[in-house]
């Protein structure tokens, strides 16, 4: 009904918005290193400190969602993403890093507080496909970064584009708290804030055959996508001598397909009944695209690098789905 149509439009918007401030760095990487005289690829480390702050928050804070309420837990991150922002404005590189970590922290904070939204509301037999949605959240939020980021850096500034990202994290704040009070009802202020032992969830995957198996194969999807998320921009503007422009409409092509992809994954993953056999078919299709994607050089004409990064797009993102 209509308080489920909510939630998900809800989970998604705000998380897309996390998602833009998370990216809007990568998409005007090649500016940002301009300013500090640094190569662009060492963007690739940023989005590495984004991803070691995910892992902390995931394994320490985990309960979060159940003491304070799942939609609050998000407004936290959502807060979080803000500071990280606000630190990599300041005027020196040395916030680059500490930005990029209290960014990640965030942004783990929003996948756990979504899922245990979706999974308590969602209908059984709509779930995937309402996860589905939910997912495309990361993509378009890269969709709203690649549009807006590289046009306002260019004319107003790298740090411009961050500021748009801030106005938006305050909106996805004020989105969930229209619905918090029903959302949060099942909260429990007993709970302890930190996990116990924070290294159980991984030696109780690691112990469990199907969980490790399906938890490495989640490592390798990411990595792909992180990869391509990231670099993006720098290959285009470096490697095949684009404007930052044309490499902002490349990166929201990747983005657009990309949440297409985690769309149609999951749709047929209930049309079939496996979300397994699903994922098997995109690895191998990401696995195919890589090696193509080896060929790519500054003599491939503007049509073919926009075909070949759309299919990865869609490869690279499909597994969320």
């Amino acid at each position: 009904g209509g308080a489920l149509a909510y939630l998900v439009f809800t989970l998604t918007m705000s998380h897309s918005m996390a998602a833009m401030a998370m990216m809007t760095l990568p998409a005007v990487a090649p500016l940002v290193a301009g300013e500090y005289q640094v190569d662009a690829s060492l963007v690739g480390y940023h989005i590495s400190v984004v991803s070691l702050g995910l892992i902390i928050s995931l394994v320490s804070v985990g309960n979060l969602s159940r003491r304070v309420g799942a939609a609050r837990a998000a407004q936290f991150g959502h807060g979080l993403v803000a500071v990280g922002t606000l630190l990599t404005l300041l005027p020196s590189i040395g916030f680059l890093l500490p930005g990029a970590l209290v960014i990640g922290i965030g942004f783990g904070l929003l996948a756990p507080a979504a899922s245990a939204l979706l999974v308590r509301f969602s209908p059984p037999q709509r779930r995937n496909l309402m996860f589905s949605i939910q997912q495309t959240s990361v993509p378009m939020g890269g969709v709203l970064s690649a549009l807006v980021g590289p046009a306002i850096a260019l004319h107003l500034g790298w740090r411009a584009a961050a500021l748009v990202a801030l106005v938006m994290l305050g909106v996805a704040i004020l989105l969930l708290q229209a619905g918090r009070r029903r959302w949060d009802a099942d909260r429990d202020p007993r709970q302890a804030i930190l996990a116990p032992r924070l290294l159980d969830g991984l030696t109780a995957n690691w112990r469990e055959p199907r969980l490790r198996a399906l938890s490495l194969t989640g490592l390798a999807f990411c990595w792909a996508q992180f990869c391509v998320a990231t670099f993006t921009v720098v290959v285009c503007v470096v490697a095949l001598d684009l404007s930052l422009v044309t490499a902002g409409l490349v990166l929201m092509t990747v983005q657009l397909t990309n949440a297409a992809g985690r769309m149609v994954a999951g749709w047929v993953a209930d049309r079939i009944g496996s979300a397994v056999r699903v994922m098997s078919w995109v690895a191998w299709a990401m696995f195919g695209t890589s090696i193509v994607f080896l060929s790519l050089g500054p003599s491939w004409a503007l049509p073919m690098v926009f075909g070949l990064f759309t299919v990865l797009g869609v490869v690279s993102g499909a597994w969320a789905g």
